[in-house]
């Protein structure tokens, strides 16, 4: 791919995926404007506390839901922002190669230039020399004509023939010298001969120089060449280190919203208020905290949701779920004496003994009772149950999470004493 078109194509994708940043998805359940916004420490104060009070449980459940909002906005945003940086992985990857290709057939091209000034500063320099020796044979040709009209001199004298060395004189070149020299029989075989090897070696030399020029001058356009190539070269890279660092800080700006989007995640999750206890919630030292509103206790992964939210079979479904990473959702769904039967059938391991991580089974009563056990170690066993205490007893009707939430109890005591208290449970399914 030719590195413009291709720096073009991937700006292009570039564009698209800033439009996508730049668009904000709004959640619907984040209020812009609420009695909650800036007040929040004060709402996870007051809902933390236990209370009866309808108005203010409601109150609570919106507040929750407010900050439920303010979580799912920031996962959103988090999850687009993330799903941008992959859609861009691509052509960050693409980007830098073409960035890195560039300057390296810039330092190549420049590596070439280099190499074209250095032969033509050799040849320069050798055309020097050549233009020495040249000189110097001018010199050694002057030097014997000299010789030869000193000896025209005396031979004029001799002879007073004054129009011989008129007309030698008047010789136009070296080659015209020696012709007339030679009509006139005044050049002997020696000069004849060294002038011939000179005129032979400056035609030598003349004719090596003429070539030094013309391959110097083949350099030089080369150069020429090179250097346009480079200018081009040059702006590519230029366009290309632009493209690619356009793209890193987009991608910074990416990882800037998630961090951003992780703070205000963590800041409004540490927000949630749990209710605290109920009076009755026994004198265990477990702590009481429960993840009430998450999908175990509240939406469709809990089949006793439909009818049933506050009785023991759907707390003890939920928190078995909820501590061990929603791995026995095959639990039993039936009344609360059959779980023990059922989950034989199913496979789960059961027993008489009890367990840290398992569901304790009683029969008594019409529908019987269930409770999870939180541990068990030196005869000391703590469960945590709900229906525990309902007015009326039975199945009660329950007008909320936060009311069922009440009659959840935690308790902590010797296992012969629960026993004793409660009677002896059919058995354990071990978790």
């Amino acid at each position: 791919m030719n590195l413009a078109k291709g720096i073009k194509q991937i700006t292009a994708g570039i564009l698209v995926v800033a439009m996508l940043v730049g668009f904000n998805i709004q959640n619907p359940n984040v209020q812009r404007k609420s009695e909650f916004e800036g007040n929040e420490g004060y709402w996870t104060e007051l809902c933390t506390q236990y209370t009866t009070d309808q108005n203010t449980i409601a109150k609570c459940n919106e507040y929750r839901n407010y900050l439920q909002g303010k979580i799912n906005a920031g996962t959103q945003q988090k999850n687009n922002a993330q799903s941008e940086i992959n859609a861009i992985q691509g052509n960050i990857d693409e980007l830098g190669a073409y960035y890195t290709k560039a300057k390296e057939d810039v330092a190549n091209k420049e590596g070439e230039i280099a190499m074209q000034e250095a032969a033509i500063q050799s040849i320069a320099d050798e055309i020097a020399k050549a233009d020495v020796a040249i000189a110097l044979h001018e010199e050694k040709v002057q030097a014997r004509k000299e010789k030869i009209l000193e000896r025209l001199l005396d031979v004029q004298v001799s002879i007073n023939a004054n129009e011989y060395v008129d007309f030698i004189m008047g010789a136009e070149d070296l080659v015209d010298f020696i012709q007339r020299s030679e009509s006139i029989g005044t050049i002997n075989d020696a000069d004849r001969k060294l002038m011939d090897e000179l005129k032979e070696e400056v035609k030598q030399l003349e004719a090596a120089k003429t070539e030094k020029v013309r391959v110097k001058e083949t350099h030089e356009l080369e150069k020429q060449n090179l250097e346009v190539q480079r200018v081009q070269l040059a702006q590519e890279k230029e366009k290309a280190e632009l493209a690619y660092n356009e793209i890193l800080t987009k991608q910074e700006q990416l990882r800037a919203q998630i961090a951003s989007a992780d703070s205000m995640v963590d800041s409004m999750t540490g927000l949630m208020p749990t209710m605290a206890a109920p009076p009755n919630a026994g004198s265990g030292s477990l702590n009481w905290n429960r993840d009430w509103y998450s999908g175990w206790y509240t939406t469709g992964l809990n089949p006793f949701v439909a009818q049933y939210i506050g009785q023991c079979t759907w707390y003890a479904y939920g928190r078995a779920n909820e501590v061990n990473n929603g791995s026995y959702m095959g639990l039993p769904t039936g009344n609360a004496q059959d779980w023990y039967g059922t989950a034989a059938a199913r496979g789960y391991s059961v027993g008489s003994e009890p367990r840290t991580n398992a569901i304790a089974v009683w029969g008594h009563g019409y529908y019987g009772h269930v409770a999870f056990v939180e541990s068990y170690g030196g005869g000391t066993i703590t469960i945590s149950e709900a229906n525990v205490n309902a007015p009326g007893g039975g199945l009660p009707t329950w007008t909320s999470l936060d009311v069922a939430i009440q009659y959840t109890l935690t308790s902590q005591m010797s296992y012969a004493a629960l026993c004793a208290q409660r009677g002896t449970p059919i058995g354990f399914i071990y978790l």
